[in-house]
């Protein structure tokens, strides 16, 4: 008797190649795996894919394997996997007796591929740091995450398979970079899909001291002088930003006056934000704001 035939469908999106898996059962007497190969034939969306008809060069031998070679699916555009109807047939020849089988497949390939997003939080009011992975992967069979946030060499790197990463009092000021690998597996109308998505992100954390804020203020006041003898359009901006800027520590010195530290935080963090041309470049500690 001939056997049953069933086979698995492997989508791998980052090389745009699938493969199947022979899961037949060969249990009837006689049915002994080393008789039997197989060749395979793809229809896309667009029309034929791949064809093999010859069981002297098969794409499966039995004996040795019940997974077949890779074989390159057709790209859209954008360069990602076209989607769309994919019809897969699987014939298997068996050596001894000639018997042949085949059975066809048919899947609806949609897929959406996730879009990394990582959010980074520095809260210097608190001195603490927060990095999230954001990202919509929809409901995979397995995800193998590995998201690592680096600090300021004041500090130690930090990496997880989670979706969070939080540094407690106290974290120091300068650059804090991120990174994301995800290794992600699905099953999209019968086909197991694998893709691997990367992102990274980026952000620089002030140390907000007033006294080197005031100086940065100062320098960005000659500036606009120097510049008014010399690009009258650049003083123009600068003058615009000066005004946002006193605003900003009129309304620093109020909320002092009011002990409302948190407002006075955010009013000297947005001086910093508009003197962005004078990020502090040094690493420091950063004290939680008092």
């Amino acid at each position: 008797m001939f056997p049953t035939l069933s086979f698995n469908t492997y989508f791998n999106l980052d090389t745009g190649q699938v493969y199947i898996q022979d899961t037949s059962s060969y249990s009837y007497p006689g049915d002994d795996p080393n008789l039997f190969v197989g060749v395979l034939k793809i229809v896309g969306p667009i029309g034929l894919v791949y064809s093999n008809s010859n069981y002297n060069s098969p794409d499966i031998i039995l004996g040795n394997t019940t997974i077949s070679g890779n074989i390159n699916l057709p790209k859209d555009q954008y360069g990602f996997v076209l989607q769309g109807t994919y019809t897969i047939t699987y014939s298997v020849l068996n050596t001894v007796s000639a018997l042949t089988g085949t059975q066809t497949n048919t899947y609806e390939y949609t897929f959406t591929v996730p879009v990394p997003d990582i959010e980074l939080i520095p809260d210097g009011y608190d001195s603490t740091f927060t990095a999230n992975d954001n990202t919509q992967y929809e409901i995979p069979l397995t995800i193998e995450r590995t998201f690592t946030v680096t600090p300021p060499s004041s500090l130690s790197p930090q990496t997880t398979s989670g979706e969070q990463i939080i540094y407690s009092p106290k974290i120091w000021s300068g650059e804090w970079t991120s990174s994301l690998t995800s290794v992600l597996n699905y099953n999209i109308g019968g086909i197991n899909v694998s893709i691997t998505i990367e992102g990274s992100a980026e952000v620089y954390v002030y140390s907000v001291n007033i006294s080197e804020i005031e100086t940065l203020i100062e320098d960005f006041r000659l500036l606009y002088i120097t510049e008014s003898n010399i690009n009258k359009a650049l003083a123009n901006s600068i003058s615009n930003t000066l005004t946002l800027i006193n605003t900003s520590y009129t309304e620093y010195q109020l909320a002092l006056q009011d002990n409302n530290l948190l407002e006075a935080y955010n009013q000297a963090l947005n001086i910093i934000n508009l003197l962005n041309d004078y990020e502090p470049t040094s690493s420091v500690e950063i004290i939680p704001f008092v």
